[in-house]
């Protein structure tokens, strides 16, 4: 399956198409998909580039697709995860630079993944929802910004042991370095600051979670 990310319509056809594909339900779900743009960007739904590929376009999946999920969901987010958000500026339109807008999709990466961790355990599901940094691994977009200066991408298997380890299975709300357990940034830990960011993300999206 292909889809556009930089697209909610893109994101919403995906979503559609999982469901026929798969009638009875899926094991896993994994945000991976990630850009690094160097200039300041609009995606077709008017989003700053960065924060509707990574950060809108995973929260409409999660939420699209929940349902369909039967054991985990896990995001992909980074080391280099803001400490901080500025929700007057999650645009990008004031002061523009390319690791300031992907750092701030990896925190807000982090943030959206403890709040939907939280939704489900409310609910009752066994589903659980993790996130982790994978590490500096060879991807197409390192290669395109830093050159080769990463492990190989046949060796970064810590997205497969988040997604996969039996050990893990009680395990949710959980930021892992690699495949240890370790602290995100302070401010992730912010429920007003996590369920802020939900309604911003609802509200650009669309999407509704009511559990």
């Amino acid at each position: 399956m292909v889809a556009d990310f930089a697209s909610l319509a893109g994101v919403r056809g995906l979503a559609e198409q999982v469901r026929l594909d798969f009638p009875q339900g899926i094991d896993v779900l994994i945000n991976n998909a990630g850009v690094y743009e160097q200039s300041l960007e609009k995606s077709q739904d008017g989003l700053e580039l960065t924060w509707a590929v990574n950060v809108a376009a995973p929260f409409l999946l999660t939420s699209l697709l929940l349902g369909a999920v039967r054991r985990r969901v896990v995001n992909v987010a980074s080391v280099s995860a803001a400490s901080s958000i500025d929700f007057d500026n999650l645009q990008q339109e004031r002061g523009y630079s390319a690791h300031g807008a992907y750092s701030l999709s990896k925190l807000a990466d982090i943030l959206f993944t403890y709040e939907v961790a939280d939704r489900l355990k409310t609910a009752g599901s066994p589903v659980t929802c993790n996130c982790l940094d994978p590490g500096t691994v060879n991807t197409k977009m390192l290669l395109a910004g830093w050159g080769p200066i990463g492990m190989h991408i046949q060796d970064a298997n810590d997205e497969y042991h988040v997604a996969t380890d039996p050990a893990l299975d009680a395990v949710s709300s959980a930021y892992f370095v690699g495949s240890r357990q370790a602290r995100s940034p302070a401010v992730s830990y912010d429920k007003a600051v996590q369920r802020r960011l939900w309604g911003v993300l609802e509200e650009q999206t669309g999407a509704r979670w009511d559990a």
